[in-house]
């Protein structure tokens, strides 16, 4: 699997199954990390700067 994501150009992964993974070359997370990190925070959405 890590060998398709890597050729297909993907960034990272996504499983429940993390065990599998320990060794994958690209970051793996799990759907609830991956979600937060697609979830702007507090502080990105409330500068003024942009």
């Amino acid at each position: 699997m890590v060998e398709s994501a890597v050729r297909e150009g993907m960034d990272c992964i996504v499983t429940r199954n993390l065990r599998d993974y320990t060794k994958a070359s690209i970051p793996v997370y799990t759907p609830v990390d991956f979600l937060a990190l697609l979830t702007p925070t507090e502080e990105a959405t409330s500068r003024t700067d942009l």
